[in-house]
């Protein structure tokens, strides 16, 4: 799993083969095939365990219901996921049940005053997820980029604060 779960992080499902994930994960392809069948089987499973994962992690690290860390996202994951969810063949699964996502708009509905419910808290939460994961995938070209001369530290703790402020109640 992990050889796939690098794969699909690295390349995207369509551009990665049964004979490749064999190779990496230095065995016969048609073991690979005998134990875990077609490609996008061994893919899915491989994006599930990379989820699985990293909710354990993050339940591990429960801290009373605030808000993650922002950028405090697995790289892999999100390369994943995204490759996923952009792949023309469709061969991933969508897997909308997303467990820490609910937990973030609940905390951050808590954090407004108001309820999971609300469309003003929905859409908060969508952007700063899609902040969050926008800047761990594109963080060093928008950082050559952006940052000609001076400090891509300073641009990442001004990201970060921007992200953050997203989740705080407007001011009057």
């Amino acid at each position: 799993m992990e050889a796939a779960a690098d794969l699909l992080a690295e390349r995207g499902p369509d551009a990665i083969s049964g004979r490749d994930i064999a190779k990496r994960a230095g065995v016969n392809y048609g073991l690979l095939h005998h134990y875990f069948g077609p490609k996008a089987v061994v893919l899915n499973a491989a994006l599930a365990r990379l989820r699985a994962d990293f909710i354990v992690e993050h339940i591990e690290s429960e801290d009373g219901g605030r808000l993650s860390p922002i950028l405090d996202l697995p790289e892999r994951l999100v390369r994943a996921v995204a490759f996923a969810e952009l792949s023309p063949s469709g061969i991933i699964e969508r897997d909308e049940d997303f467990p820490i996502l609910r937990r973030e708009l609940a905390a951050m509905a808590e954090q407004l005053d108001s309820t999971p419910d609300d469309p003003d808290v929905q859409a908060r939460a969508a952007v700063w997820a899609a902040a969050q994961l926008g800047w761990v995938l594109f963080e060093d070209l928008l950082s050559g980029a952006l940052v000609l001369e001076g400090d891509r530290d300073e641009l990442r703790k001004n990201v970060i604060e921007i992200i953050a402020s997203v989740a705080e109640p407007p001011k009057p």
